[in-house]
């Protein structure tokens, strides 16, 4: 198991490169297990889905939306946007997050 700083617990988190504010980690996480609700002030998150199916949801003006990361898919989640990021299905799902920005973690209750 491992834990970003006692903020959540997944299964793994590897970082890869970090240099300034650039920050790269693959992060492995089990059925049940989440990086639960939170946005950054500065930081833009990048996923790539490299394993299983990934739920990444988020929260904004234009409502709840939900996306699906499959093997080979993206999505970028811009500074401020409210999101979390979970296993969608199966026993584990695996991703790379590149973080671009000066890094913070600002918890967010689930939307209403």
């Amino acid at each position: 198991m491992a834990t970003d700083e006692g903020r959540y617990t997944v299964d793994s988190i590897v970082e890869i490169a970090r240099s300034g504010d650039v920050g790269v980690r693959e992060f492995t996480g089990a059925q049940g297990e989440e990086v639960p609700w939170h946005r950054h002030t500065e930081v833009q998150d990048r996923c790539y889905g490299l394993e299983g199916l990934v739920r990444v949801e988020s929260s904004g003006p234009g409502g709840k939306q939900e996306l699906l990361l499959r093997p080979g898919q993206s999505c970028v989640l811009p500074a401020g946007t409210r999101h979390r990021l979970t296993c969608a299905e199966g026993r584990y799902a695996k991703y790379l997050l590149v973080q671009v920005g000066r890094y913070d973690f600002v918890k967010e209750l689930p939307p209403a």
